[in-house]
């Protein structure tokens, strides 16, 4: 029996023509596929990393835009907390009114008139300004009570200083303390001087309650405000200033007639003053009158040689001789 032996050589496994077999593209096909394959997963690579770098920019400047949202988010808070302080402080209340009133009545033993108020302009029309809140005042048990309207904290005690000249009461007000041992005014509040002050104008008449003010005296404050002892004027911090264009010489008149002829009281700078009970405003001289007798003690011998500036100052100053307010301080804000 004979063997024949059959040798492939290595040169037919490398040649180009792939075996005759449907389907099969060869080994040096594939060989370029996997080229072609490698190739593309070098450029997928490389635009990854591209990408990636290109993301970790972007989340950079995310961090940095979200450190500088955080920073804006803050002065707007801080704006805003600004603001509502301000608005807090200086909303416009509405009065309360609720009628309109007229000077047509025919009756001289009732001159006030309610009728209706449609086209008449009055406040009652309108009831213009904020709404009051339902509970408006909190009494906070140690000598202050606080507006829950415009937040500011008030001393309870309205005549803790009666008939002070107004330096008396900006001095007292920034002195005022609310210490356990060293109370003043019945305050416990655990305050400190420089922690109260004379409130402005604006800010007194905020108390006012327009309903049940009138000329006749009544009462103009709420009803339900804790305060207590209340007088009739009480200064604010706001000054009322001469005209910077008249004449200084003008406003001061010598004290020569019986009947003092002029209205000395103009050399004087003047402050607010709200009354509690009628609701008016008026400005008076900040001294006291003891205080503008002697600077002014010129004797009119017509006058049983009594002062003449005292005799005109009380004659000439509104109401026809007012005693010195008191007053009523009110606690400043802490930022």
């Amino acid at each position: 029996m004979s063997i024949t032996l059959i040798i492939i050589s290595g040169a037919g496994l490398a040649a180009d023509t792939p075996p005759a077999k449907e389907g099969n593209n060869g080994i040096p096909f594939l060989k370029y596929q996997i080229q072609q394959l490698e190739s593309e997963l070098e450029a997928t690579n490389q635009q990854l990393s591209e990408a990636t770098a290109l993301l970790k920019k972007k989340e950079s400047d995310i961090e940095s835009l979200n450190t500088e949202l955080l920073k804006v988010e803050n002065e707007v808070g801080q704006l805003s907390a600004s603001l509502e302080k301000e608005q807090n402080l200086y909303r416009i209340p509405a009065t309360g009114q609720k009628e309109c009133w007229f000077s047509e009545s025919l009756d001289p033993d009732d001159p006030h008139v309610s009728n209706s108020c449609s086209g008449s302009g009055q406040d009652a029309e309108y009831k213009s300004g904020l709404p009051l809140p339902m509970i408006r005042f909190i009494d906070n048990q140690d000598g202050t009570f606080t507006d829950n309207f415009t937040k500011l904290t008030w001393l309870k005690k309205g005549d803790c200083y009666p008939g002070i000249d107004w330096h008396g009461a900006l001095e007292a007000a920034e002195n005022l303390e609310g210490h356990e041992i060293t109370s003043i005014c019945g305050l416990a509040d655990g305050s400190q001087p420089g922690d109260w002050r004379v409130p402005n104008v604006r800010e007194l008449q905020s108390l006012l309650d327009y309903r049940t003010a009138d000329i006749g005296g009544n009462r103009s404050l709420p009803t339900t405000i804790p305060l207590t002892g209340v007088d009739v004027y009480y200064w604010s911090s706001t000054s009322f200033a001469v005209n910077p264009t008249s004449i200084f010489s003008d406003l001061i008149f010598a004290c020569s007639t019986r009947n003092y002829g002029a209205d000395n009281r103009f050399r004087f700078s003047d402050a607010y003053v709200v009354n509690f009970l009628s609701g008016e405003t008026i400005h008076t001289p900040k001294e006291a009158r003891e205080d503008i007798d002697t600077r002014h003690g010129i004797y009119d011998p017509g006058i049983d040689n009594n002062p003449c500036a005292t005799t005109g100052f009380r004659s000439a100053s509104p109401p026809n001789g007012i005693p010195n307010p008191g007053f009523i301080a009110v606690k400043n804000e802490k930022d």
